[in-house]
């Protein structure tokens, strides 16, 4: 009872906080969608008379100035998230850090950090990691056959990075001998799969795992698993610096640090998740538990935490034979003995062909081929420049076989 006190009344100081400042953004943006008066919040269940916020709504909006809720000399930096929008959109605080899994890590002995991971985090990861009294390095994730110095040179016991960037840099760790000096990873930015997790503790006998939930627009962990939970693969406690909600399957949050920059209130962050009943043997029981399943209502899956978009293949797609039809497309990734990201397309004809599944797997896979090697991102070009990614492998499913795949975990990029 006292946590949900706590919660209602952060709730409500993040409201009064957006009403109150010089910045009007949240409240013109209620009274357009119909709510004229400051609501009160006196149980959790009455966040739900605020409107809920996209990204889109940002972008509209045009530069962050429009939205700073606090004076620039509190603003670390204006960031974009991770290139789908192209655009400067969110405000990272300075001095607004709330405790996290980095608190946790300092606790345990964590004492030289190296961040590898995109730009639009490394300035408030490593501002709130200095804070803590931690050695920060950030990396290239594109020049991973660097890192093995940076490991030696500022004797790194912590790496925060994708799986898949891990599994890449072990081998490299390895040949320099220095991948036992690392007794914290810290793993975020793609689903996990039972199959990767077993792979990097693998890699890092040394290591202890923790897993951590955070947004580029927050600059902030918002959940997180310790090496003392017992969770599944992607489920996640809650921390207190947000409020969760899930709405129609969907992961919503209330950033409750203050003051923040940029509050994100009811924000939708496009990831599907859904509560979890469990009691975590880590003996944190003032948090939910939930568990992140894919991404919501967008056709974008994370392949080697480079992104597959069906909006982008469809157009070249369009160039096949009337009589082979796309029903959906999946995607699974992972690193093969040979250090190489190993891509899966499983594509599922919506009707019956007139021609051999041989004929259009053949077909499907040459336009894949050419829309891979001409349309991906920059990151994804260096990854088959280095022949770090091999080209996709395609695979046709029928009906059936779609129910099977979602069984296992492989969500359909169609999928709402």
């Amino acid at each position: 009872m006292q946590q949900q006190d706590n919660t209602v009344d952060a709730l409500q100081e993040v409201i009064d906080f957006a009403y109150h400042n010089e910045c009007s953004w949240y409240v013109d943006f209620w009274r357009q969608q119909g709510l004229l008066c400051k609501p009160r919040i006196e149980t959790v269940a009455d966040v739900t008379q605020l409107p809920m916020v996209t990204k889109k709504d940002f972008v509209i909006s045009g530069h962050p100035l429009n939205y700073t809720f606090v004076p620039l000399a509190n603003v670390l930096s204006f960031r974009s998230t991770s290139g789908t929008t192209g655009k400067e959109l969110f405000v990272f605080p300075r001095g607004s850090f709330s405790p996290d899994v980095r608190t946790i890590l300092v606790q345990n002995g964590a004492r030289s950090f190296l961040y590898l991971g995109g730009v639009h985090k490394n300035a408030a990861t490593t501002f709130d990691y200095l804070s803590l009294g931690m050695q920060v390095i950030t990396a290239d994730v594109h020049q991973l056959n660097k890192t093995p110095k940076l490991v030696i040179d500022h004797q790194v016991d912590t790496i925060s990075s994708t799986p898949t960037s891990l599994l890449l840099m072990a081998p490299l760790l390895a040949q320099r001998q220095c991948v036992n000096m690392i007794r914290h990873i810290v793993i975020y930015g793609e689903l996990l799969t039972e199959d990767m997790h077993t792979q990097i503790q693998e890699h890092y006998p040394q290591a202890n795992i923790y897993t951590e939930y955070s947004l580029s627009e927050s600059g902030q962990g918002i959940a997180y698993t310790t090496p003392a939970c017992d969770l599944d693969i992607n489920c996640y406690h809650s921390h207190e610096s947000a409020y969760c909600e899930i709405v129609a399957g969907e992961l919503v949050i209330t950033t409750l640090t203050k003051p923040h920059p940029l509050p994100l209130i009811r924000y939708r962050t496009g990831d599907a998740a859904r509560w979890r009943d469990h009691k975590c043997s880590c003996g944190l029981q003032s948090s939910q538990v939930f568990e992140l399943t894919g991404r919501k209502n967008v056709d974008v899956v994370k392949v080697g935490g480079l992104e597959l978009r069906y909006s982008a293949l469809e157009k070249s797609l369009q160039q096949l034979p009337p009589t082979i039809v796309i029903d959906s497309i999946s995607a699974t990734a992972g690193v093969n003995k040979d250090n190489q990201i190993s891509i899966h397309l499983y594509v599922a004809l919506s009707v019956e062909t007139k021609i051999t599944a041989a004929i259009a797997s053949t077909l499907i896979q040459e336009v894949v081929q050419d829309y891979w090697l001409l349309t991906q991102t920059k990151s994804l070009s260096h990854y088959i420049a280095n022949q770090k990614c091999l080209p996709p492998v395609i695979h046709l499913v029928n009906k059936a076989e779609q129910v099977a795949l979602k069984r296992v975990g492989i969500k359909l990029i169609t999928d709402s």
